[in-house]
């Protein structure tokens, strides 16, 4: 958390800590997408190395 907040506040640390708190991680796995903005169209048979 010290390295986020230095990342995203500027600051040292990460101030709002709370005494005996958990950290838990999500993964969040889309069932379904419906629009993507600014992000190109999927390629039959793969990606491509930019030429």
């Amino acid at each position: 958390m010290d390295r986020l907040a230095h990342k995203y506040l500027g600051s040292e640390r990460f101030e709002w800590t709370m005494a005996g708190g958990q950290r838990v991680a999500v993964i969040v796995r889309p069932v379904k997408v419906r629009h993507i903005v600014g992000v190109e169209r999927f390629r039959p048979g793969g990606s491509r190395p930019a030429s």
